[in-house]
């Protein structure tokens, strides 16, 4: 008897979204390997397929303020099972620390972080969970694909996840839209459309020191928060110093140590990569607890004359370093200069 050989190849089919009405979008994969044509993500009943386009409700996924991917039925894509009682309600999440490529599924939103996704670099990433972190420390989202050796692609399987670091991947690409730098940049007006985090969900909190909105950070341990590129002459005030209205947290886990608060500034066309700002160590605004303070960082020369003489492409990262306890939101408001 003849034994034939398989040798199976495992792809990751490059996902984008593509823009549609009411805010919604289409998962969509334009991964070019193969004669493999373009298809969506679409909602079955219990799971996700991959079908051809054809711009109905099923293949249309939207954000939600949180960061989950919420389909028509207002379930959230989840990387872990679920299940439930005969009401309906939850009663496990199946969590299971070491994994291969697990399906990725819509359950019903409970707010639970493994249906929580960031966008950055053209991936969709899961927000890291702390179960994770030792096998599986930075996963994407992605299809799936096997071919026989020398014959054609086929799908093997649903929309999945998996390690971010597998050189077989393509990695899934979100096109939402995020506008260039807008006047609300500065006064956190637009949280989502003027900052993002690689490792955290920002909010829009009501608690602010000008206009209606603070941006509210959920730090744990190291947090980064970018902002979009902007002119310098967009940025409020004069001066040479950077001044923000920053909220420090009621409750603090740790009485010796606050955390630090740091800001950098980014202008590639000046030839500044890191230019640091310095340190607030936090500790400092002890017994300010459940308050706003406003701290200032003063320009480095070489910053300082960035903004003298105008540039269009500066950004600015907060790095916030707390205790991995911490379990409030730390706010943002009124990014401005001084004199």
């Amino acid at each position: 008897m003849t034994m034939r050989k398989f040798v199976s190849v495992t792809f990751f089919i490059t996902l984008l979204f593509v823009v549609a009405p009411a805010g919604a979008a289409e998962l969509v994969n334009q991964d070019g390997i193969g004669t493999w044509p373009v298809s969506c993500l679409q909602v079955e009943s219990t799971f996700i397929n991959v079908v051809t386009c054809d711009g109905s409700s099923v293949q249309q996924w939207s954000w939600s303020p949180a960061g989950e991917l919420v389909d028509t039925n207002g379930r959230c894509l989840s990387i872990y099972s679920r299940t439930y009682d005969a009401n309906g309600d939850l009663v496990e999440i199946v969590r299971n620390p070491i994994f291969d490529r697990t399906p990725a599924k819509p359950y019903p939103c409970d707010g639970a972080e493994d249906q929580r996704w960031r966008s950055e670099e053209g991936r969709i990433y899961a927000i890291p969970l702390p179960e994770l972190q030792v096998f599986h420390p930075v996963i994407c989202l992605g299809f799936q694909r096997q071919a026989p050796a020398g014959g054609p692609s086929r799908v093997i399987g649903n929309n999945s996840v998996a390690d971010c670091d597998d050189s077989f991947y393509f990695w899934a690409i979100d096109q939402r839209p995020v506008p260039a730098a807008n006047t609300d940049l500065f006064g956190f007006e637009d949280v989502f459309g003027g900052w993002s985090s690689p490792s955290v969900v920002l909010s829009s909190v009501a608690n602010a020191t000008e206009g209606a909105n603070a941006m509210g950070v959920p730090a744990r341990g190291y947090t980064e928060v970018d902002s979009v590129p902007f002119a310098t002459d967009e940025m409020p005030g004069s001066g040479n110093r950077i001044a923000v209205d920053f909220f420090l947290p009621l409750n603090q886990p740790n009485a010796y140590w606050y955390g630090t608060l740091e800001i950098v500034f980014v202008v590639p066309s000046a030839g500044l990569w890191h230019e640091y700002l310095g340190l607030v160590d936090l500790l400092s605004l002890a017994g300010g607890e459940g308050q706003y303070h406003t701290l200032t960082f003063n320009m480095t020369p070489a910053l300082a004359n960035v903004f003298a003489n105008g540039a269009d492409d500066a950004a600015i990262k907060i790095f916030l370093n707390v205790p991995q306890e911490a379990i409030s939101l730390y706010l943002f408001d009124n990014l401005r200069r001084v004199p």
